[in-house]
């Protein structure tokens, strides 16, 4: 007795989309609502909104490419945890996302403000979200309980970007919980 041979038509146990819809939603949030949350975390100081906001961790044109394309902002997933619910029912998922900002100035000081009042914005943008902004691209009543949160604000160290010229990568880890199935 072999292998059993595949079924005529596959099913799959659930139609699970996964990570990739909320990977393009933080994206499109963050095009949409930059202005204003901007305009919020930095209300004494106009800042310049983000020149590109991209799906792609390290992409050789974000980071070499400098004066043409700061401020600027990469999307990526970093994490997924999807175990099968208890009854079997469901997949309960929890997604993590990482965001990369990269900013540029000459000066050191007010850059580290900026730094803090871009990661400010785009925080609340993801944390003020509704319902319908994060399952927009989902099937319809496919997914249920979503919760969405912030984990991580990192600050490293600003780096010289040559002669009075500084440049500032951050970054924040966001969170989303939901039930799939």
């Amino acid at each position: 007795m072999g292998f059993p041979a595949a079924p005529a038509v596959w099913i799959p146990r659930f139609d699970a989309s996964f990570i990739e819809p909320l990977v393009v939603t933080a994206q499109q949030l963050i095009i949409r609502d930059q202005a204003a949350a901007l305009a919020w975390s930095s209300p004494d100081r106009a800042l310049p909104p983000f020149k590109k906001v991209l799906l792609a961790r390290r992409d050789p044109v974000f980071w070499d490419d400098r004066v043409a394309t700061y401020p600027a902002v990469v999307v990526a997933p970093l994490q997924s945890t999807p175990p099968t619910s208890d009854d079997g029912g469901t997949i309960e998922e929890t997604h993590r996302l990482a965001v990369e900002l990269a900013i540029s100035g000459s000066d050191p000081e007010q850059l580290t403000i900026d730094a803090t009042r871009y990661v400010r914005a785009v925080d609340m943008i993801w944390r003020s979200a509704s319902y319908a902004d994060l399952t927009w691209n989902m099937k319809p009543g496919h997914f249920t309980a979503v919760e969405t949160d912030v984990l991580v604000h990192d600050y490293p160290t600003i780096a010289s970007d040559g002669p009075n010229a500084y440049l500032y990568t951050l970054g924040l880890t966001l969170s989303a919980q939901f039930r799939e199935g």
